[in-house]
């Protein structure tokens, strides 16, 4: 009896140490959200101890794992390019906050599209057709923070067999 009510307090205790969590926050190492993406800064938490941050995990502004949390108190407008001062903070014990400064930028390149409605399509000229085209007119450009980007078109090539070699948009 005596051996067994050494066991116990020893099993308890190595009980209260595995449900012990590693709650350490990993952040993305660019803190940048992409702008007119509408992303929070909460998604900038790619981990907690070992476990990958999920999108079931994120609820708004906090994130979920089992009975920790962790809450983002700042508001980032994802509209507006700057920097932003973002506070996190957690609901363990110690109730640890951070600061972090998150950038929104375009970080999207522009989506460029020939043809009409965006279909790549292979257009024959002659050469007379080639010297008054409208090529501007064949290319659709879209991007999320430029309303109307400018297009350069050059065309630099050579005429061969009745082909225009070497178009660059």
């Amino acid at each position: 009896m005596k051996r067994l009510l050494t066991v116990i307090p020893f099993l308890f205790l190595l009980l209260a140490c595995q449900s012990q969590q590693d709650t350490t926050l990993y952040f993305s190492e660019q803190m940048i959200l992409d702008f007119g993406s509408g992303d929070t800064p909460i998604m900038l938490i790619e981990k907690i101890g070992d476990t990958e941050v999920t999108e079931e995990m994120i609820d708004g502004n906090k994130i979920r794992l089992g009975t920790f949390e962790v809450t983002c108190e700042s508001d980032v407008d994802t509209n507006k390019i700057g920097e932003y001062e973002v506070r996190y903070v957690t609901n363990d014990t110690t109730n640890r906050y951070f600061t972090k400064i998150v950038t929104v930028k375009d970080i999207s390149a522009p989506v460029i599209s020939f043809g009409e409605d965006g279909e790549s399509e292979e257009i024959e000229l002659s050469l007379e057709e080639y010297q008054s085209y409208d090529f501007a007119s064949y290319i659709t450009v879209t991007d999320n923070y430029t309303e109307q980007p400018v297009v350069t078109i050059e065309i630099d090539g050579s005429i061969e067999a009745g082909k225009i070699i070497g178009l660059i948009f």
